[in-house]
């Protein structure tokens, strides 16, 4: 049963194309966003608001589109005096959101911290579009266009917003309402979006059917246009980095493979075999990547028989062509490829990974200095300043982004690199004992069931420190 305020949205979204509707619906979103300046305009200690993503420009839809708000701040005489600030800060924007008519969400940081934060990502990259709210409007260019393929990151940014946010809904069966398939549809067009305007491809057409379409249109749509995109003649003129580096790429080669053939459903992959490549298990997912030049009526057909398998229902597959796996390995999960060579099964097919380059050294030290787009938010963020208790997702969170900072902080100070993560924190933790220590005593001081601001605080000067000289270490090292 569809509940009320997916009623609500779903009134919006179907009135919206209506006059004086496309023209009402938007008020909300309006007042929101004057509130909340207004609010952020009373504390001397913030420096600039901006709207981000599709609210900083005209292409957003009441009712599905969010309100993603970054406010930058000052820097703070010491962590003491910036804890309580921002212990101020939230709970009094807590008490806004309830009054509110549209949710939002902060992304907050040090304004000295945003040219870092920009190098990263085409999120870093847009940074330059973002509309400013309230306060001063400062420098937000640190991304480098031109050492650095703009649509490698864009399409990067497609891939993970169909791996971690399409995909999943795809395969909950309960994301069936009128309203859920369309906030898929926007998700699929983001990913359309993303996948071809950075190479002046026309996705207009295949972005209109996403909205006649059914659950595998769409999924079918996106494989058809992403392998389009990853063909086209912009990527011949930008190739994708390999381990050129016989130093770097012997640490793959050293790991001898551990391979098995896993069960089967033969009746499934007999029906789909002929449109096949490969299927595997490895790095903590199952693939399914189906061959090149397959059009989007045939693609539809196949993803119609994977989705209605107990196959997809246990392991919720992901989908590619063969013409996204090189891009997969080498730009966007580096890692993938790394734990691939360590151990992989094979369902169907031959060894995906035996005509594939490994990733190159850069692109696995982005990899993980990709994090630092979190971390650097992070120490700000509500996580620390919470009215309940962590709950264990959370403890998780602030661990990973906290060995993230050491990981950053072994690659700049050492020039150590390593393509597993495993082995980077193994040296990490040789070379930074004391941060580890703390790291797990605080892990261990967490308590899920209790509220405790004095260990949040602790939390927060922690991973403040590691952030700031994150900060410095980049601001002064070449590497980026």
């Amino acid at each position: 049963m569809i509940n009320p305020r997916d009623l609500i949205r779903l009134a919006v979204v179907k009135t919206n194309p209506v006059w004086p509707f496309s023209k009402i619906n938007r008020q909300p979103y309006y007042y929101t966003l004057r509130q909340v300046a207004i609010f952020c305009e009373q504390y001397p200690e913030i420096r600039s608001v901006y709207a981000r993503h599709s609210l900083a420009g005209n292409d957003w839809e009441p009712g599905l589109s969010d309100i993603d708000l970054t406010v930058l701040i000052e820097n703070f005489s010491t962590y003491e005096a910036e804890f309580r600030f921002l212990q101020a800060f939230w709970e009094s924007l807590r008490e806004l959101q309830r009054r509110l008519p549209i949710p939002f969400e902060i992304n907050m940081l040090p304004a000295s911290s945003l040219n870092i934060w920009t190098r990263f990502s085409i999120r870093g990259y847009e940074a330059r579009g973002w509309k400013l709210l309230a306060g001063k409007d400062i420098d937000r260019n640190g991304y480098d266009a031109n050492n650095r393929p703009v649509l490698h990151d864009a399409v990067n940014f497609a891939l993970i917003n169909y791996t971690y946010h399409f995909l999943p809904r795809f395969y909950n069966r309960k994301f069936q309402s009128a309203i859920a398939l369309r906030e898929l549809q926007r998700i699929a067009s983001k990913i359309l979006r993303y996948g071809c305007q950075y190479q002046d491809l026309d996705y207009s057409r295949a972005r209109e059917s996403l909205y006649a379409a059914s659950k595998s249109r769409m999924l079918a749509t996106l494989l058809h246009q992403l392998e389009a995109a990853l063909t086209s003649s912009a990527f011949e003129q930008h190739p994708l980095p390999h381990a050129a580096d016989r130093e770097f790429a012997i640490l793959y080669s050293d790991n001898a493979p551990t391979m098995a053939n896993a069960g089967m459903d033969g009746n499934l992959w007999s029906d789909i075999k002929t449109d096949l490549k490969y299927v595997f298990r490895g790095s903590g997912n199952t693939f399914i990547v189906l061959r090149n030049g397959l059009t989007v009526d045939e693609i539809e057909k196949i993803v119609e028989k994977i989705s209605r398998s107990a196959f997809a229902d246990k392991q919720q597959p992901l989908i590619f062509t063969n013409a996204m796996l090189p891009f997969i390995f080498r730009v966007k999960i580096p890692a993938a490829y790394a734990n691939l060579r360590w151990s992989r099964e094979i369902i169907w097919g031959e060894d995906p990974l035996e005509n594939q380059m490994p990733p190159a050294a850069e692109v696995v030290a982005e990899s993980y200095l990709r994090k630092l787009e979190l971390a650097l938010t992070l120490p700000q963020g509500e996580y620390l300043f919470r009215s309940r208790p962590f709950a264990e997702k959370h403890k998780k969170h602030l661990k990973k982004m906290s060995q993230s900072l050491l990981l950053e902080k072994l690659y700049h100070e050492k020039n150590i690199l390593f393509p597993y993560r495993n082995l980077m924190l193994e040296s990490a933790a040789i070379h930074y004992p004391n941060e580890f220590k703390q790291l797990d005593v605080l892990l261990r001081r967490s308590v899920i069931t209790r509220l405790d601001i004095e260990n949040n605080q602790e939390w927060f000067t922690f991973i403040k420190s590691l952030a700031d000289e994150a900060m410095n270490r980049m601001t002064q090292s070449g590497k980026s």
